[in-house]
């Protein structure tokens, strides 16, 4: 059996376990093993008053007249009862007289009483039904806490807990553990019970003792009070781990009591169960596979206790329930897939004994000399015992000329070879599990020949020298010389790039200069009457001055390009309110020419963050992607400018369009320096390609990123998003913070 089929056989077992129900049942018993091997003791803070058999008897027929809760709440209320919680259901009216007098004492009990709330389906058709939830009159609710009763039911009919708060209806309703225990708790929905706590010792008191006054209530002072039914003929009883029944208020007690002393179970979940099955199948199956641990196959059985032993850590020490019945099978299935194998190879082993003996030698022969390595077999010593073709090839240059079977490795071996290869020898002979590699370069000068060298060693139980040392040679000569000139091509790329940044960057200095004395002259000559300056010249002049700004621009952006690809911009930050700025530049371009006939609009979050960064830097990135995007949408087109405080604390600024968009092949390229996506639409548009790899850039300095969505003819959305740490909200407390709150 291969190891692939190995791993199927124990994979399609477990599929078998698991559809079976057998993997959840072995997961409840060993559940409930493990609470009952360390009982641990109640907090004594939470008593149960019992509506027992015997109260039915002596009170009367379910449902009682509410005035008598009313009463007992009074009684309870006197004693200095902390919290009073009552689980009935209160969810109809009753008679006036009764339910006056319930509501004037949870008036009297101060708001320290709490309701339950039921989720359960609805009694419509059943084509309509649906959870919905059941409340405590009005009148009650208004007077008291409403907390969640429902229990957490496994497919298995065993409740491993209760319901956690949930919102409904715009209103969140907390748990009843919760309110009891005065805790917050919601991982999940849920909140695992501890049923180590001993249930059997929570403090009870029978309903009719209490009204009848024959019980001391001076030790309810300061507790917390669950009222409820335990009585059998009311069934409100589930079943808990170890099939062991608890009445409705016993398991609410033991939530509370789990809450207070910090012991919510939390089930692992399937990811560790998974985890652990695709563990123990890689080690069981190429890690270690069945042929290397079978004759051991009794060790495999250790794991079941100490799988065990792990779990109850877990839950005895940090209330992690962690399902391992699936792990336990698969361990069996390995244990029984091993014994098969042992009784199998033995059989095979027998028959194919001699047959390997006879064969070995011719089949490791073969082996050496169709070798492209050149290998040589040695003893601990030095003395040769094989050599193989290719390694005269490798080490003489040669076709074997004698044999070298008997002799030193010192003293056969060519001098280059003896000074790397003696001291590889003393090294493996030494240590077992690892090789020892050598580089021996042979010549000087385009004549050189490197051979790499790995020296290993093997302990033998059969006949002949016990240990043996291996070395192979191989012929790197290719391989090192492609290393050599990969090296000098990314020196040389690396200086190349470099000239160039120095190059646009001297260049685009030198440029500005006479630019802006050309762009100075014409503005001084537009200013001019046009009884100096006939209309003719004077159009001249203004192509001029819009062709100088044009080419300064150009060569700004050059200049910003190279500061970025040599790190050498910095930041001069403040803090500015976003959408104030946004607003500003909006107003900047729809009052320009190239804005004329399209709309330029602008949507703010309304949280008004503050934004901690250079400005003029960002200024001019918005700028940038505006201008592209008018540059690229037709007339009647519509540009917008968004900010968006999003829920991780980061801040966008985006700049829509309707435009002609962006080819997919073309997204990943469009910030690089002078790349245009769109070779015709180029030509009728001014701009040399930096402006996106710009606001690239800045972004990163930044420590943010830009985001390009765009398909042809479906317009471009661009997104610089704002790390958290430099978003501030309007009281001056940074997003970060916020969103982690």
């Amino acid at each position: 059996m291969t190891r692939i089929q190995t791993a199927l056989t124990v994979l399609v077992f477990l599929a078998v376990a698991f559809l079976s129900g057998l993997v959840v049942t072995l997961d409840g018993l060993l559940d409930a093993y493990r609470f009952g091997l360390d009982k641990r003791p109640v907090s004594g803070d939470v008593v149960i008053v019992e509506i027992d058999a015997r109260s039915l008897e002596e009170i009367g027929v379910w449902p009682w007249p509410r005035r008598l809760h009313g009463d007992l709440l009074d009684r309870l209320t006197a004693a200095g009862a902390g919290q009073v919680a009552f689980d009935i259901d209160f969810s109809q009216a009753s008679d006036r007289e009764n339910d006056a007098a319930l509501e004037a004492a949870l008036r009297r009990a101060g708001g320290a009483t709490i309701l339950p709330a039921f989720l359960q389906l609805n009694s419509t058709g059943a084509a309509d039904r649906q959870v919905v939830l059941t409340r405590p009159i009005e009148r009650f609710a208004a007077q008291a806490w409403t907390g969640l009763v429902n229990a957490d039911i496994d497919s298995r009919g065993t409740a491993r807990g209760v319901f956690g708060g949930i919102d409904y209806e715009g209103e969140h309703y907390p748990a009843f553990a919760e309110l009891l225990a005065g805790a917050a708790y919601s991982a999940n929905h849920r909140i695992g019970v501890d049923f180590s706590i001993d249930a059997g010792s929570l403090q009870s008191i029978s309903f009719s003792d209490v009204l009848s006054g024959s019980a001391d209530l001076t030790a309810l002072a300061d507790k917390t009070v669950i009222v409820g039914a335990t009585a059998i003929e009311l069934r409100d009883q589930v079943t808990v781990p170890g099939y062991a029944i608890l009445s409705g208020p016993a398991l609410q007690a033991l939530a509370t009591e789990s809450l207070i002393q910090n012991r919510v179970v939390r089930v692992s979940g399937p990811i560790p169960q998974a985890a652990g099955l695709v563990a123990i199948i890689l080690f069981f199956s190429f890690a270690a596979p069945i042929p290397r641990w079978r004759r051991k196959r009794g060790s495999v059985l250790l794991f079941l206790p100490a799988i065990e032993i792990i779990a109850f850590v877990l839950q005895q020490q940090f209330a992690v329930a962690l399902p391992t019945a699936a792990w336990h099978l698969a361990l069996i299935v390995y244990y029984g897939l091993a014994t098969i194998r042992e009784l199998n190879m033995r059989a095979l082993t027998a028959a194919l004994a001699k047959a390997k003996t006879q064969n070995t030698e011719q089949i490791l022969a073969q082996i050496m000399d169709d070798s492209f390595d050149g290998v040589i077999i040695a003893e601990p010593d030095g003395s040769i015992l094989a050599c193989n073709p290719a390694g005269y090839r490798i080490i003489f240059d040669a076709p074997p000329v004698e044999d070298l079977v008997g002799c030193h490795l010192g003293e056969a071996l060519p001098t280059a070879f003896t000074g790397a290869v003696l001291p590889a020898l003393e090294e493996a002979a030494e240590r077992s599990g690892s090789a020892a590699v050598r580089d021996v370069e042979v010549g000087n000068g385009d004549n050189s020949k490197y051979v790499e060298l790995t020296a290993t060693r093997s302990d033998l139980t059969g006949a002949g020298p016990r240990t043996i040392i291996t070395l192979t040679f191989r012929d790197v000569t290719a391989r090192r010389q492609a290393e050599l000139l990969a090296q000098v091509s990314a020196r040389e790329a690396i200086a190349a790039n470099q000239a160039k940044s120095n190059f646009l960057a001297s260049i685009s200095h030198e440029l500005r200069t006479p630019l802006n004395a050309i762009i100075g002259f014409s503005d001084v000559i537009t200013t001019m009457g046009r009884d100096q300056i006939p209309d003719e010249f004077m159009e001249y002049c203004q192509h001029i001055n819009e062709s100088g700004h044009s080419l300064l621009a150009m060569v700004n952006e050059l200049i910003d390009i190279s500061r970025i690809e040599t790190g050498r911009h910095e930041l001069n930050e403040e803090r500015f309110d976003v959408n104030n700025f946004c607003s500003t530049i909006v107003r900047t371009v729809a009052g320009s020419p190239q804005a004329e006939g399209r709309h330029v609009i602008i949507r703010t979050d309304r949280g008004a963050p503050q934004l901690h960064a250079d400005k003029r830097l960002v200024r001019q990135m918005v700028l940038n992607l505006v201008s592209n995007a008018l540059k690229f949408t037709d007339e009647g087109g519509r540009i917008e400018i968004r900010t968006v405080l999003l829920p991780s604390g980061d801040l966008e600024i985006v700049v829509a369009d309707d435009g002609i968009g962006i080819d997919a092949d073309a997204l990943d390229q469009v910030t690089r320096p002078f790349f245009q996506s769109d070779t015709d639409l180029a030509r009728n548009s001014d701009g040399a390609g930096l402006g996106l790899a710009i606001v690239n850039g800045y972004i990163g300095a930044h420590g943010g990123h830009v985001v390009i969505d765009s398909a042809k003819g479906a317009g471009t959305t661009v997104r610089l998003h704002f790390p958290p740490e430099r978003v501030f909200l309007p009281d001056h407390r940074p997003a970060a913070k916020s969103a982690a709150a």
